[in-house]
């Protein structure tokens, strides 16, 4: 501790030096204490007013832009919220939008395939009955080509066997016989 002193000591007497004396209240010392003090508060004072309103104006103005910021980023966060959530409700509604969509195509699909089948069984059933037609024209054609034929060998038969049985004065007075009855009928009529 004593070299503290001699140390400190040492360091008052170099500030004091040319001074006979360490540090006395004298006054000089008061004088220029109250000085030193009167100009700080002048300083103090002519600051305050120089300084004070601007720089009070200055961090007034900076919490206003700051404060505007922050409600800038809050109504900035609420926007997205609601973004959000109207994004979300959207995705929901395409969501729903096609699974109706999903529902009315197969929904179409099954109706149009309904129609389809139906359809082709109409033009089936239609085609099947034309080829019963078909099949019924040629059997009457076949019957009649068979009734023609038989007609036609009935013919050549009969006249065979006319031939061999009657002869030529018979068949002409057959003949005559069966023109004499077609001109009794037309005169009927």
């Amino acid at each position: 501790m004593n070299q503290f002193a001699s140390i400190l000591g040492q360091n008052i007497v170099v500030l004091t030096a040319g001074q006979d004396r360490m540090l006395g209240f004298d006054m000089a010392l008061i004088t220029g204490v109250g000085f030193n003090i009167l100009n700080i508060m002048v300083l103090a004072y002519v600051l305050w007013r120089v300084l004070y309103g601007p720089v009070k104006k200055f961090l007034a103005d900076r919490a206003a832009r700051v404060q505007a910021q922050l409600d800038d980023a809050d109504k900035m966060f609420k926007d997205a919220e609601s973004f959000k959530s109207e994004y979300t409700s959207k995705l929901d509604g395409i969501d729903a939008e096609r699974a109706n969509i999903m529902d009315s195509v197969k929904k179409r699909a099954l109706t149009d395939e309904a129609a389809i089948i139906k359809k082709a069984n109409e033009q089936a059933e239609a085609l099947k009955n034309r080829a019963y037609d078909d099949i019924e024209r040629e059997k009457e054609k076949a019957q009649d080509e068979m009734k023609r034929q038989i007609l036609e060998l009935s013919a050549i038969l009969t006249q065979r066997y006319i031939s061999e049985m009657i002869d030529s004065d018979h068949q002409n007075k057959l003949l005559d016989d069966i023109i004499e009855e077609m001109r009794v009928a037309q005169w009927q009529n």
